[in-house]
């Protein structure tokens, strides 16, 4: 499952590199996610 980023009033799927999600309890993957493609320009 990929986690998107909630910016700007939507919900956006970054690209490039995906970072690995792990449940801290148990050390499976929950999902990835990525910020890039995001524009954190204001």
């Amino acid at each position: 499952m990929q986690f998107q980023n909630y910016a700007s009033g939507q919900w956006i799927a970054g690209s490039g590199k995906q970072a690995e999600l792990i449940d801290a309890i148990t050390g499976d993957l929950i999902g990835t996610t990525s910020s890039g493609g995001s524009d954190f320009d204001i």
